[in-house]
């Protein structure tokens, strides 16, 4: 399938590709509404229904209907998400540029200040809004939708750290300045998240790109404050080679031009910290797409509805897949447009990141820095901070 819009306009904004993709997907999510429905109402009748009538395709094994019915489910939620984090990971590492040095941080006696707010993260926000207003419409599974959006933040994760990493140190997005500029664009997909119900997604699949940028927000004077050990307690989810690599490259205030040596990383991290293919995140490891055992709302084997019921309900459904459903048009402002013709379903597959994974702790230690970073994080938002600009 060729890709969507103009060759310059995919190249200049991404994110004014994700109306038409919006349009696009709608019938897809739409079917797998529907047949996760059935799928569960399959698996709790297998006991009762009997398959071996079913002929099957000439080529293919005796597969079962419910573990046919199963892996196109799981393919089909694969090629609704691929589409959607690929216009993501292109659009979003925007946000670096509007907090760059030049534009947020001030000459030498003008104070500090924390810049315009991304319009990209605006946008952003509101499709993935508008992305959710459609999945609740359709009334897909929310232990899917939770799963969807899970995975959408994990891909946004990598691919914003990994720009930071890339573009910090040119940009000069490694100080005090840049750090309080990007926390206040990350508050608002953070707070969004957290209204909508996906605090707890938020703060495990953003942890590593949030926690940076709370390094990086934190005024220098405390960072000179702090040594090796200090940092790596304060900051557990960085990778010693993220930490010691960000440290390397900050920008320290003109009273202080000589890196602390209480910065140097000591005996124990040192192999880790030196160790330059664990600076990116990696892309593999995504969350597992699994079906929920509970929460469906139809059940099969109830007698059906009275048939005038039934045919309201079939009317009301086609004029509903009929009328032009709300898209979001990204660029400049959120607006309706009609609906395009349907096409097939999404056969491209975003491509797999070369970047080699980071070091993995073990998986205890993994856990209790996570929890560590959920709670200091959780309190933040509990106590309202959170959506208010530093």
């Amino acid at each position: 399938m060729a890709p969507y819009g103009p060759p310059d306009q995919r190249a200049k904004k991404p994110l004014s590709m994700l109306p038409e993709l919006f349009t696009r997907l709608q019938p897809a999510f739409f079917w797998m509404a529907n047949t996760l429905e059935f799928y569960h109402f399959l698996t709790k009748s297998c006991d009762m229904l009997d398959f071996s009538t079913v002929p099957a395709r000439e080529g293919e094994g005796e597969e079962d209907p419910v573990t046919t019915l199963y892996n196109v489910l799981v393919y089909a939620f694969q090629q609704t998400f691929y589409p959607i984090s690929k216009v993501l990971y292109h659009s979003l590492p925007v946000m670096l540029e509007s907090c760059r040095e030049e534009k947020v941080c001030p000459g030498e006696g003008e104070g500090e200040g924390v810049g315009e707010r991304s319009i990209v993260i605006d946008q952003a926000v509101e499709f993935l809004q508008a992305l959710l207003d459609l999945l609740t419409e359709l009334q897909l599974h929310l232990g899917v939708v939770s799963q969807f959006y899970s995975n959408l933040f994990f891909s946004v994760n990598a691919a914003m750290f990994n720009a930071l990493v890339d573009q910090g140190p040119e940009l000069g997005l490694f100080q005090f300045c840049s750090g309080s500029a990007l926390r206040a664009n990350l508050n608002l997909l953070e707070g969004w998240a957290c209204q909508v119900g996906f605090k707890d997604v938020v703060l495990h699949y953003l942890a590593k790109f949030s926690s940076v940028i709370d390094l990086l927000a934190t005024p220098a004077e405390e960072l000179l404050q702090m040594d090796w050990q200090r940092l790596c307690s304060e900051f557990p989810v960085l990778h010693p080679a993220q930490l010691h690599f960000i440290l390397s490259h900050y920008l320290l205030p003109p009273s202080s031009q000589v890196v602390p040596t209480h910065w140097t990383p000591t005996k124990e991290d040192a192999l880790h910290a030196l160790n330059t293919n664990a600076v990116q995140e990696s892309f593999e490891g995504h969350p597992g797409f699994c079906l929920p055992s509970t929460g469906y709302t139809v059940d099969l084997s109830r007698p059906p509805p009275q048939a005038e019921q039934f045919q309201l309900h079939v009317e009301t459904l086609r004029t509903s897949l009929k009328k032009p459903k709300r898209s979001v048009d990204i660029v400049p402002v959120m607006e309706s447009r009609p609906c395009a013709s349907i096409p097939t379903l999404i056969t491209e597959v975003a491509p797999t990141d070369n970047s080699t994974p980071p070091v993995h702790r073990k998986g205890s230690e993994t856990e209790s820095l996570f929890s560590h970073l959920h709670h200091s994080r959780e309190r933040q938002l509990d106590s309202g901070s959170l959506t208010d600009s530093p």
